[in-house]
């Protein structure tokens, strides 16, 4: 989280205003939303102690051995990027954001005698890996891990340093126009070399966007001309000078570089698309990753709250917690959907809203007769995370089914979210009827959508205001064992369009890694899923076989990492029903890893 006095004190001058731990309200006062709880059975934990320890580097390739039948046309590189190291001297990461980034890479291709694969790993080199390796020890803030030892003034004085945070790329990979960069949410990427991964060299975005904090570690590609667009959560003036607020978002996109400078560095050809002020006085709503259709962008202020100046100095510099700490969940603050126009970058005057959710990642987002359809595993609950500390996601089977069972899911149940692109003219109802409690029942107004097989709902319920309700893709009850559905793929070929299949993890032993599941979004339900007693499945990705038309033409493919013993699989399924079609295997254990990139 990379927040500093910068933004802060932009943040202190409206607190000199107005405090406000709420942000804009809805005048209607309407019936909330009643969520369907999931009958859970107990926790299955498992012991993962082996995934949240130090892996060493492999710079050379390793090959791995090929079982069962593979197919042949199966050749490309997964990319994937997580922690690899998570001490140093007597200190350990405390969080698993916090373990320092690691890029593995597992390509495969056409050997002599059938499909082979060879394996490699190294260490970003980020200046938090250089300053921790000479100081033996944490000295810049991670997400759950913090400085010891420091004072109440040392933290405060710390709020001016813009490198606070650490630049531990241990999140996600961007491609950019050829390039690739390791990612988290701090306003900087590293460039690595794809076949080598060798550190190339560091990029710092906060030079292109006035008052950068974060951004999200999930930028989308259009499917054209690969133009990259991102959200980004930013304070003070917008780019043109102008203020509308303490914080606000920035949408910004790079596309196709134009001059030798830019193919060198493609960030130099970021352009800033539109810029939205918080509905909030003095923090933002935070967001992990955004929705995108072939021609709009939609990104959601969620209840999930951060940069709130008196949070960060009564958790980070009066107790000495992580920036991170200072987040919260605002329960009675709406989710609120906000939708640009790609192409004149316009952002829609319909106020989107629903009562309080939270979420990730999301699914995929398309289009269909004048509405956007968005897809996501969205909790009712409060979001945070909090969930991933490594002494909780470690322990013995016992604790770790405890900690599951007291916690529940980290998201919740994957939903679908139905927006009206145009409304009609809002006209007050003749009668307001109202429960028992006065608040307004939403069969009050005028229900906008019509659309074909779908049950989400969206009521204007004043000038320019849509209530937005969602419908569930899948029975609570088919989650009581898997317990949740994230980290999900579809078939690239699908990405921006109508679709009906996704490939994602459910968590019955622990968090972060798991099951590997299939939604059929057509019959709204789960209709496979695939376990290895021997090893926790990670990210899944729909590779589509070459010249194949099918959704389900093609392979999903994952790392499955061995909790019992020093190994790593690479899995493929037969995408019609998740049978194991074969898996390569390495003879290392892999710490756990959050997000890839499949390059054909």
């Amino acid at each position: 989280m990379g927040w500093t006095w910068k933004h802060l004190s932009v943040a202190f001058a409206g607190l000199l205003i107005l405090y406000s731990r709420s942000g804009s309200r809805t005048s209607r006062n309407l019936v909330p939303y009643e969520d369907e709880e999931i009958p859970f059975q107990g926790a299955d934990g498992h012991d993962h102690s082996r995934l949240y320890k130090s892996a060493s580097e492999i710079p050379d390739p390793v090959p791995a051995e090929a079982h069962g039948d593979i197919p042949q046309w199966l050749s490309g590189t997964l990319l994937r990027d997580g922690p690899g190291l998570f001490e140093f001297g007597e200190e350990k990461a405390l969080h698993a954001f916090d373990g320092m980034a690691m890029i593995r890479r597992y390509r495969a291709h056409s050997g002599h005698s059938g499909p082979a694969m060879n394996y490699s790993r190294r260490l970003i080199q980020s200046d938090a890996l250089k300053e921790y390796r000479e100081e033996g020890k944490y000295v810049r803030w991670g997400v759950g891990t913090p400085v010891q030892q420091t004072s109440i003034l040392e933290r405060f004085k710390g709020l001016g340093n813009k490198n606070i945070s650490a630049d531990n790329m241990v999140v996600n990979t961007f491609i950019v126009h050829g390039r690739f960069y390791a990612v988290t949410e701090t306003p900087e990427v590293i460039e690595y070399d794809p076949v080598t991964l060798e550190t190339l060299g560091k990029v710092d975005v906060r030079e292109m966007i006035p008052g950068l904090a974060i951004m999200t570690a999930h930028a989308l590609n259009d499917k054209g001309d690969g133009t990259v667009w991102n959200l980004a959560l930013c304070t003070g003036p917008a780019a043109s000078g102008e203020s509308k607020g303490v914080w606000r978002y920035v949408v910004y996109k790079i596309p196709p570089p134009q001059t030798k400078a830019q193919r060198e560095n493609p960030w130099l050809n970021l352009q800033i698309v539109a810029e939205v002020p918080a509905s909030r006085a003095i923090s933002i709503g935070y967001s992990h990753s955004f929705f995108m259709s072939e021609n709009y962008l939609v990104f959601a202020e969620q209840p999930w709250i951060i940069g709130d100046p008196l949070s960060t100095i009564y958790n980070h510099v009066l107790q000495g917690k992580t920036l991170a700490s200072s987040m919260y969940w605002d329960p009675s603050e709406k989710l609120k959907f906000h939708v640009l126009n790609k192409k004149s970058g316009e952002v829609s005057p319909v106020k989107y809203e629903a009562d309080a959710f939270g979420f990730f990642h999301i699914i995929n987002t398309y289009e269909e007769d004048g509405h956007l359809v968005l897809d996501a595993p969205f909790k009712s609950k409060p979001v945070s995370y909090n969930t991933y500390m490594v002494d909780k996601l470690s322990g013995s089977p016992e604790e770790v089914s405890k900690y599951m069972n007291d916690l529940g899911p980290a998201s919740g149940l994957t939903r679908r979210w139905v927006l009206p692109l145009s409304v009609p003219e809002f006209l007050e109802p003749d009668t307001l009827v109202k429960n028992n409690k006065g608040q307004i029942e939403l069969k009050s107004f005028n229900q906008l959508i019509g659309l074909k097989g779908m049950s989400s709902k969206a009521w204007l319920v004043d000038k320019n205001t849509v209530h937005l309700h969602p419908e569930n893709l899948a029975k609570p009850e088919e989650y009581a064992y898997h317990r949740a559905f994230e980290f999900a793929a579809v078939n690239p070929n699908n990405h921006f369009k109508k679709y009906r299949y996704a490939y994602g993890l459910g968590f019955p032993s622990g968090y972060l890694v798991g099951t590997v599941g299939k939604l059929d979004v057509e019959k709204k339900a789960f209709s496979s899923w695939w376990s290895d007693p021997g090893c926790a499945a990670t990210e899944p990705q729909f590779v589509p076989r070459p010249g194949g038309t099918l959704e389900e033409d093609g392979v999903v493919v994952f790392v499955c990492l061995g909790t019992q013993e020093p190994a790593t699989y690479f899995v493929v399924l037969n995408p019609t029903d998740l049978i194991e079609l074969g898996r390569f295997s390495l003879p290392h254990s892999t710490p756990v890893g959050f997000h890839g990139v499949w390059i054909s």
